[in-house]
This record gives C-alpha cells, sequence and structure tokens, in this order.
C-alpha cells in the first residue's frame, strides 16, 4: 500500500509502515531442503522444475546415475545451451511459490562414483540425510514420515531420489 513499505532481506520479508517501525508481516524463512535428484528423462526434468523451485529446495543436485543416458545430461534444460530456460523453469515455479524466495542452486553432476566417493559427504554434513528409494508396496511415505519426524525443527533435510 501507499502507507507501507516492503523490505526483502537475507532473514525474510518485512512490512512496515513508511514512518513507523518494523513489523514482521510474514515469517518467510528458507526451507532447509537440498534434493540430490538421479536425472530423469529431459522432458519430465521440464516439469518438474517448477515445482521444485515452488516447494523451496535450496539446492538441487542432478546426478548422471548409471541407468541415466549421457545425453540426458547435454541435452535439453540440462545442457550448456539451455541454461537460461532452466532459469525460466525455476522462475514459473517461484511465481507460484506462497513462501520460496530465491531461485534454487543447481549442480549438474555427470559423474555419480565421483559424486558419492569424494563430495557427498561435505554436500550433507550437518544434515539429515533421508534415501528415498520404494519399499516392496512401492511407497516411501512411511520412511519418509519417520525420518522427519526425526530431525530437529529447522534442521537441514537432504533427500537422495
Amino acid at each position: 500500500t501507499e502507507d507501507a513499505a516492503i523490505e526483502l532481506s537475507e532473514a525474510g520479508m518485512l512490512l512496515h509502515p513508511v514512518d513507523g517501525p518494523h513489523v514482521p508481516a510474514v515469517e518467510m524463512r528458507e526451507t532447509p531442503i537440498d534434493l540430490i535428484l538421479a536425472t530423469p528423462r529431459p522432458q519430465r526434468v521440464k516439469s518438474l522444475l517448477p515445482h521444485i523451485a515452488a516447494l523451496g529446495v535450496r539446492t538441487l543436485v542432478f546426478l548422471r546415475a548409471e541407468k541415466v543416458e549421457r545425453n540426458y545430461m547435454e541435452n535439453g534444460v540440462l545442457g550448456p545451451a539451455r541454461r537460461n530456460d532452466l532459469r525460466d523453469l525455476l522462475l514459473d515455479g517461484l511465481e507460484q511459490a506462497s513462501v520460496a524466495t530465491r531461485i534454487p542452486d543447481v549442480i549438474i553432476e555427470p559423474r555419480f562414483k565421483s559424486f558419492f566417493e569424494d563430495r557427498v559427504q561435505d554436500f550433507i554434513a550437518g544434515a539429515v540425510p533421508i534415501i528415498l528409494h520404494p519399499d516392496r508396496d512401492g511407497s516411501v511415505t512411511p520412511s519418509l514420515l519417520e525420518a522427519v519426524k526425526d530431525a530437529l525443527p529447522g534442521q537441514r533435510v537432504v533427500l537422495l531420489i
């Protein structure tokens, strides 16, 4: 409104009267979730990116796992020539988000083995790592709920899918 100003910062968003004290309007905090994802087919990546951004994922790692074709990492929105398209899809998701206010950092990791041997320990340090693998009935929900319940409030969670 004309009588109020919005101030954005790393801490969140404040709404305050133009000539008055700061009053927290909405508590906006960064969702402490990072996602490590075996790269799906290019069309699926395009449909997932807006949803991932809208959910507030902070860091998104695409891995080229054993069954992921090499060209998935080189073509489509993950390819070097299409990085602007990747950013646009993430922005589309943020437009629909209720609390997410930043574009996720995207890491494209072409070597699964070297990522897990050399970098994954540093990446998950201080976080609750959750590996999502379907049970025999195809459900990950019970194990996911149990792991999230055990995490401390505000503690960073790394989902590995």
